[in-house]
């Protein structure tokens, strides 16, 4: 995890990123060091579920958490998770 007073960075080569506490912040998701990766969205403004993201479709970027509790989950590829403050 990079941290700055703006933005903390994630890198989730697989698996579940929960997200605690921080209903109406904003994510973004990016493949990272592949051409796509594949990613489900639990407790978000735009829910996402098993959805290929890659630098030519962009729909990863500028997701609001809605909900307590939020998960992201990368179930194929690389992604780093920039969440906002």
């Amino acid at each position: 995890m990079i941290v700055d007073k703006d933005c903390r960075v994630f890198l989730l080569t697989g698996g579940r990123l929960t997200l605690s506490e921080l209903k109406g912040r904003t994510v973004s998701v990016f493949p990272f060091g592949v051409g796509f990766c594949t990613v489900s969205y639990q407790g978000m403004k735009y829910p996402l579920r098993e959805a290929c993201i890659s630098s030519g479709n962009p729909i990863g970027v500028s997701n609001e958490i809605t909900a307590n509790q939020a998960q992201i989950i990368v179930h194929s590829g690389n992604a780093l998770v920039f969440l906002l403050s």
